[in-house]
């Protein structure tokens, strides 16, 4: 009996000892100091079942957390605003005193006024509360934030004594547990049921080899912390909507890094701060950083701070709060992608992460505390500044306006108000940049306005650097990734007319019955989104390869190559059910139909061999190993949430036993290495009448391999001299053969008689060059419709 309970209690020992670097007492994440926690707040193992750590914790058990606190504490409120692709809701924990949070409304409209230089003088900030906002795991693999962030929020809900009432009286405190709802329960869900209960840390482990796509990225395989200027996202757009609607002043933002390197926070390299950002950010940031390290240096974790990250593209979580006054640090901590894992002979731990997860949470309240006035005082002159500034810019305003496009202007005053941003009609025709903008078609962005540093930073074309090197994107104007009509204005008095509380699509007059045919430019953006819905109807549609005019209603009309052409005769379907069709499917796509009574044309007529019938796209993406996933996400995204149109994703390996006839398009982005049957059943499958594979990024060597294309690359051996950095948009061509280089926004040359420029009208096209690889000028046109010598 005796040896019995010895092996016994060898064997808990033992498995005592294991666990060790998954369980961790709950005081192991809260901070130092002499508090006493309220029993009726219910600690998250008790709602759980498990300690911080032990697990990983899902998004969906985060958020009942968070609302169970709600019910149990008085100093804590959640909102939901709007959901992920995947309906999880989006969680926002505000926590402050009662008194606070009944005056919810009043601080905010007193905040606000803090953001307005024509209100804020008035103020007196020391009866203010600061706002502050901590933003975890927007990447759902960094896996630490959402879990520090039971912590974090346990410890300002429970917690007592009078440091904890100084901060609940003199703070609003804005959470967002979970940036990136689907990515953190995906990787939940993958680290749990992967792991071993006994430690294994060897990296080699399924529990730290997530298959591709990572979790990292949101339902569509899009990284969300680089969408918060451009807002395409759900998670963006209505998290930006909080943000915007309250300003905070200090702003953390939790990630992860993928090495061995201590703890990073911000202010990082200053040479690499966007010259949007007011210089005083930096100085304020290291101030604020002085409080990580000294709460970092209790717990003994190494660190560093003025290297390797900087604030150069305003599209992240860490930059994007700095154009609205606040003070916002990047915290990026090594990561175990699991439990526990041995890198480099440094034993990596989650239970650590998540402990310099709140550990600087908890720097960035007490910085808060310390700095208030200053802080405060910080974000109201920015403001006053920034009025300034724009008083002082030559450049006023901006137009936009795209009437043969309008969808791009809808999406693009989404853009725009989501930050903030006021928008006017055009009161007058003008010539701005060497552009035609007409009134009631074109929108003005004057620059005198709040948010003046915001929509600097979408708009201009910033051509002068101090450092050569960025962590990130270095080179972004949105409207050219709209490939946008758009113009600086030197003035705009005179040229505003109402202000625009809504650009909607509204339809043209009732579509008349057709005799002979309809037809249609594929100018618009929503164009192939009613294509698609004629074509999935089974209605026989051609398009037409060549520019051609038509007498229409006594008046001579041009159209160019890709205008769409729905015979009448010809059929499955009668004429009058043919029009039904049309007409509903024309009603909420701004798609211009016309009725024809006659295929007789001034050039070319409508039977003409130069229209050719097209077929309902039938469409595979293959993803797995060698795809670009974020590219492949982006198409899928495109198809699926714009056009409504149907994709299947086949993984890479499956393609030698897929039953490829499916399909008459096969989307290739990135580099593949398919297997002899994989590549015969391809390149039978391509030279089939009307298949079509679309090569994208390095997808080129896929072509070549298959014997389908011969395409030459040429690529640039050294790095590009800081006056390359930022290509002229005004140069379509490039004479220099060595000036290839990467980071760069280049104003292309457009093939125009290729189908991939069918509806786009003007004769170029701006795009960003990622790499220092180009495709050789091909002898055909059709291989590479878009280029630059």
């Amino acid at each position: 009996m005796k040896q019995n309970l010895k092996r016994l209690s060898i064997l808990l020992a033992a498995l005592l000892l294991a666990l060790s670097s998954f369980a961790q007492d709950l005081s192991f994440y809260l901070p130092q100091g002499d508090y006493e926690y309220k029993r009726e707040v219910p600690t998250p193992k008790e709602f759980m079942g498990f300690e911080i750590g032990q697990q990983h914790v899902t998004y969906d058990m985060t958020r009942a957390y968070m609302a169970f606190l709600a019910s149990k504490s008085e100093r804590v409120k959640v909102i939901e605003n709007g959901a992920s692709y995947e309906y999880r809701p989006l969680q926002f924990v505000i926590i402050s005193s009662k008194e606070n949070l009944d005056n919810l409304d009043t601080i905010r409209e007193n905040q606000m006024n803090l953001c307005d230089p024509d209100k804020s003088s008035s103020l007196d900030i020391k009866k203010m509360p600061i706002i502050i906002w901590l933003g975890y795991s927007v990447h759902g693999n960094e896996a630490s934030g959402v879990n520090a962030s039971l912590a974090v929020a346990y410890f300002l809900a429970a917690a007592e004594g009078g440091e904890i009432d100084n901060i609940l009286n003199n703070s609003v405190i804005i959470m967002q547990p979970g940036e990136n709802p689907d990515g953190i329960q995906r990787f939940a869900s993958w680290v749990n049921s992967a792991r071993s209960f006994t430690e294994v840390s060897d990296t080699y482990s399924r529990e730290f080899k997530e298959p591709s796509p990572s979790s990292r990225a949101n339902h569509y395989w899009f990284d969300l912390n680089r969408d918060w200027l451009v807002a395409q996202h759900p998670e963006s757009y209505y998290r930006n909507q909080i943000q915007v609607a309250w300003h905070p002043t200090v702003v953390g933002d939790f990630h992860e890094h993928g090495n061995t390197n201590g703890t990073f926070f911000s202010p990082g390299k200053k040479t690499s701060t966007n010259p949007a950002i007011p210089q005083q950010n930096w100085n304020m940031t290291e101030k604020m950083s002085r409080y990580y390290a000294k709460y970092l240096d209790r717990i003994g974790t190494a660190y560093f701070s003025k290297e390797g990250y900087d604030d150069w593209y305003t599209g992240k979580g860490a930059a994007y709060p700095d154009l609205m006054g606040g003070v916002a640090t990047l915290f990026e901590q090594p990561s175990s992608r699991g439990h526990v894992q041995q890198k480099t002979n440094v034993l990596l731990r989650f239970c650590d992460e998540i402990r310099n997860q709140a550990y600087c949470s908890y720097a960035s309240i007490k910085g808060a505390m310390d700095l208030k006035e200053e802080l405060q005082n910080y974000q109201r002159e920015s403001y006053v500044k920034a009025k300034d500034e724009a008083k002082k810019a030559p450049v006023k305003g901006y137009v936009f306006g795209n009437p043969k496009d309008r969808s791009l202007d809808i999406e693009f005053y989404r853009i725009l108000k989501n930050s903030g941003i006021d928008v006017y009609k055009l009161n007058s025709d003008i010539e701005a940049g060497g552009k035609s903008y007409k009134k009631g078609e074109s929108y003005v962005v004057p620059c005198e306005q709040k948010e003046y540093r915001i929509i600097r930073t979408i708009f201009e074309k910033c051509l002068t650097y101090k450092d050569s090197t960025f962590y990130d994107v270095s080179a972004w104007t949105v409207p050219y990734g709209f490939n946008m009509n758009f113009s600086e204005l030197a003035q705009v008095a005179n040229l505003l007319g109402n202000k625009v509380e809504s650009i909607e699509y509204s339809p043209k007059e009732d579509l008349k019955r057709a005799e002979y045919a309809y037809l249609f430019e594929v100018n618009d953006f929503y164009s192939y989104k009613f294509l698609y819905k004629v074509l999935e109807k089974g209605i026989k549609v051609r398009v037409g390869k060549k520019a051609f005019m038509m007498n229409i209603d006594g008046e001579k009309h041009d159209f160019a190559n890709g205008t769409m052409y729905i015979p009448v005769g010809g059929q499955s379907m009668d004429a009058d059910e043919l029009y039904k069709y049309v007409c509903d499917f024309a009603k909420d796509v701004p798609v211009h139909v016309i009725p024809l009574n006659s295929g007789l044309g001034e050039n070319i007529d409508l039977g003409s061999s130069s229209f050719k019938y097209i077929n309902v796209p039938k469409i595979a993406l293959v993803w797995g190993t060698g795809a670009v996933h974020s590219g492949v996400g982006e198409i899928w995204h495109l198809l699926d949430q714009r056009f409504n149109i149907p994709a299947t994703l086949i993984q890479s390996t499956s393609i030698g036993q897929a039953n490829l006839s499916k399909y008459n398009i096969i989307v290739l982005y990135g580099s593949f290495n398919f297997d002899k049957a994989a590549t015969d059943k391809l390149k039978a499958w391509a030279l089939n009448d009307g298949n079509t594979i679309i090569a994208i990024d390095k997808a080129y060597r896929n072509l070549n391999e298959l014997g389908l294309a011969n395409i030459n690359t040429k690529t640039r051996a050294s790095n590009p001299k800081k006056e390359e950095v930022y290509a002229n948009l005004s140069d379509t061509k490039r004479t220099d053969p060595n000036s290839i280089i990467e980071g760069v926004l280049l104003n292309c040359i457009l093939e125009k008689e290729s189908p991939m420029a069918y509806g786009i009208t003007a004769d170029g096209i701006v795009t960003y060059r990622e790499t220092t690889t180009i495709i050789s000028e091909p002898s055909v046109s059709d291989i590479c419709p878009v280029h630059y010598k």
